[in-house]
């Protein structure tokens, strides 16, 4: 590729890297602080009860973090087969599956009885010697998003090497704007649950939920558009543009 084009090609995938991150991270702060009413709303009835919730509210907010880096993972993966290089994102997502495997050993404690199998005396020995704490299914979910962060890290520090003229100040700081703006949505979000904790009327969880997605949104997309996001910024403009040929169609 000619410089023109490879300097196109580097900004088109910091703008898809600021993109992820300024529509995954809030999605991710978002999800960890709902987790716990947004599981008893959907799923808790029947032989779904309050321990079950618990459990998978958990889980939700110790995977919420996974969520961002498997967005930038799918970008950065795109980038290596665009530059002709498709073995970069076999071979570390082959190294982030290990290192989930070993993490999920690391942080699920020891496994639970169950039929006796030719594997199980090695995998209790691998166990114990990497035990590090025992979170039963959150640290399988845990383990998950640590994995894919640092598949995240591995595809991101490969692709620097090779495209080392990247803007990376562009990056930080539209990962500084759309944390600052996540963060004020959280401390939104966390006022609208102290206000709203005690409604048990009929339909005031989904009340209450339905509340802290939309005052979260709003939160965020303002602050962000405040802080300069080009990213949240087009997406208002579409918004507006598709409202403005709705109405005079």
């Amino acid at each position: 590729a000619s410089g023109a084009q490879r300097d196109e090609m580097e900004a088109t995938i910091v703008h898809a890297l600021s993109l992820t991150l300024a529509f995954c991270l809030p999605a991710a702060v978002g999800l960890a602080m709902l987790s716990g009413d947004l599981t008893r709303l959907l799923f808790e009835r029947g032989s779904f009860g309050p321990h079950d919730s618990a459990m998978t509210a958990a889980a939700l907010r110790a995977g919420a973090p996974g969520l961002v880096s498997v967005g930038l993972v799918r970008v950065l993966s795109s980038a290596f087969f665009a530059i002709r290089r498709p073995r970069v994102p076999v071979l570390c997502g082959c190294v982030a599956l290990v290192a989930g495997a070993f993490l999920s050993l690391a942080l699920m404690g020891p496994p639970e009885p169950g039929p006796a199998w030719w594997g199980e005396a090695a995998l209790r020995s691998v166990q114990e010697h990497l035990a590090i704490a025992d979170l039963g299914h959150v640290g399988l979910s845990l383990s998950t998003a640590i994995s894919s962060s640092a598949n995240a890290l591995l595809l991101f520090g490969v692709l620097v090497a090779v495209l080392p003229r990247m803007d990376l100040g562009v990056l930080a700081k539209s990962l500084l704007r759309h944390g600052a703006a996540s963060l004020l949505m959280a401390a939104g979000i966390a006022a609208w649950g102290s206000v709203a904790a005690s409604w048990s009327f009929g339909g005031g969880l989904a009340l209450r939920v339905l509340g802290a997605v939309g005052l979260g949104a709003a939160l965020y997309l303002l602050a962000a558009a405040l802080l300069g996001s080009r990213e949240v910024r087009e997406l208002l403009r579409g918004l507006s543009g598709s409202t403005g040929l709705r109405a005079g169609s």
